[in-house]
């Protein structure tokens, strides 16, 4: 099976870096109908496999010598050549492309999409005949700890699904719903870091107002936001921790009661539905 992405990006690097780093192989079991990771090495199948359409040639250059792919600027080849393409640019360079696949059979082929805003019936249209599959995944996935959420029409096989799963699992973690839940989606891990970020740079400023040095004041924002992080990955629910870390009259139940009479959960909701509104405005 060859990869072939349209754009060679930040988020295209990702998914390079996670097929080829982790030494996965997307192939079909003989003894289950399904698409399974499987140890490859060396790892020829999967860099031999990945193809990339990138017009700037300094980037291109850059990705062959970091991974071992196939990059050039032309698309259509890429197209033509694949059997799972990834779509990877920019909506407003979508037109471009729209023209460009005109005449293309793209029957049998899977086609997916992680262009923001750009909705299935859209995608359905532009690529006629093929296995259409939307995927947002989040800027985590620079460090392969992405949140992918997969989407598509009732019409995809399985098996198209399972091979989504499978190459976004190379970056995080995946899970699948229906694409009117997308515009949530786009506020709550799409907008996401971006907001765990200003909270945490909140705390680092707060911190240096205490008198600490910045640097130390950024660690122990940092390292506390990452280890709070892995706790709540390994199954604790937020409201356990809070109590966990909460002591009747002590400095956090202090600080919690402030959290609550400024409003901080009115603050964070309102943040969320307008990021989600304005998701669904542009995907008008």
């Amino acid at each position: 099976m060859k990869i072939g992405f349209i754009g060679g990006g930040n988020m295209a690097e990702a998914l390079i870096k996670g097929l080829t780093e982790k030494g996965q192989d997307i192939t079909r079991s003989s003894e289950v109908d399904t698409l399974v990771f499987q140890q490859a090495a060396p790892l020829v199948f999967v860099q031999a496999g990945i193809l990339v359409s990138e017009p700037v040639s300094a980037r291109c250059y850059y990705l062959k010598d970091h991974y071992h792919v196939t990059a050039m600027s032309d698309n259509i080849t890429v197209l033509k050549a694949s059997d799972t393409i990834i779509i990877a640019i920019k909506p407003q360079n979508m037109p471009t492309l729209k023209e460009q696949v005109q005449g293309i059979d793209f029957t049998g082929k899977t086609v997916m999409s992680i262009v923001a805003g750009i909705k299935l019936a859209a995608l359905n249209a532009m690529f006629p005949g093929a296995f259409v599959v939307r995927v947002m995944p989040n800027t985590p996935a620079l460090v392969l700890e992405a949140m992918s959420v997969v989407t598509s029409d009732t019409s995809v096989p399985k098996e198209i699904l399972k091979k989504a799963e499978g190459i976004f699992s190379a970056i995080g973690q995946v899970v699948f719903l229906s694409e009117d839940m997308m515009d949530a989606v786009t506020a709550v891990s799409g907008s996401g870091p971006a907001f765990f970020a200003l909270f945490t740079k909140c705390v680092i400023e707060a911190g240096v107002a205490l008198g600490l040095p910045d640097d130390i004041s950024s660690k122990l924002a940092i390292q506390t936001m990452t280890g709070t992080a892995k706790l709540l990955s390994s199954g604790q629910l937020p409201a356990e921790l809070i109590k966990m870390v909460a002591s009747p009259g002590g400095t956090t139940e202090a600080g919690l009661k402030k959290f609550e009479a400024l409003g901080l959960k009115n603050i964070v909701s309102e943040a969320l539905q307008s990021a989600a509104h304005r998701s669904a405005e542009l995907g008008k």
